[in-house]
């Protein structure tokens, strides 16, 4: 095996990893998402482990990141909609959100067909439906910050309170948490438990489903 042949599969070999290990992930605290590893830069001499024989490696690469910068408009998908507002879908990122307060006024939601209508000056009602080019103008993108974990916090669920009994405490708990099921988490909620989260607006010129401008 030659040289040259070495090196190309020791270089096919980090880029896998390097694929497995970045791609499609957000990048903390607030990088954005990465598309893909554009490349190699440089790879520094392997050190081995005695212990179990393997290797480390210092690599410089490349990455391609997804994070749209204010005011920026973008083409998407129009994917759910909620009495909170509409979940656009890129294709490779999902969790782009337009809040009812910025959709073009007056906008009303449409509970039976889930779809969020706007009714123009001059009487026409337009729908933003389910699988509708939009464009959109970026306001902000929010980062989940990692949390914490104290080592010396209680465990949840493990404390007594000074008065009243455990079984009334437990009553209560499963009473709420029943209440909770039965009331369906919107959207944007929702998506403020994802790493990272677009939000945007369709109030403005040019903005919305491409139907409303021709």
């Amino acid at each position: 095996e030659t040289e040259h042949s070495t090196h190309g599969n020791l270089v096919h070999e980090v880029m896998t990893h390097l694929l497995a290990e970045y791609c499609n992930k957000v990048i903390p605290p607030d990088y954005g998402l990465c598309v893909t590893v554009s490349g190699i830069d440089h790879i520094g001499d392997a050190r081995i482990f005695m212990e179990d024989g393997s290797t480390d490696l210092n690599v410089e690469f490349r990455l391609i990141l997804f994070k749209p910068y204010n005011n920026q408009v973008i083409e998407g998908e129009i994917a759910t909609s909620d009495a909170s507002g509409i979940r656009v879908s890129l294709g490779f990122f999902e969790q782009l959100f337009i809040p009812h307060t910025h959709l073009p006024k007056p906008c009303h939601f449409d509970p039976a067909n889930k779809t969020w209508i706007h009714e123009t000056s001059y009487g026409e009602q337009l729908e933003f439906e389910k699988d509708d080019i939009v464009k959109l103008k970026v306001t902000k993108t929010v980062f989940k910050k990692q949390e914490s974990i104290n080592p010396n916090a209680p465990p949840k669920n493990e404390h007594k309170t000074e008065h009243g009994n455990d079984d009334d405490d437990e009553d209560i708990d499963l009473e709420h948490k029943q209440k909770q099921q039965q009331t369906p988490t919107l959207l944007e909620k929702r998506l403020l438990t994802q790493p990272m989260v677009v939000f945007a607006s369709f109030d403005g010129p040019g903005l919305g489903p491409s139907d409303f401008w021709e």
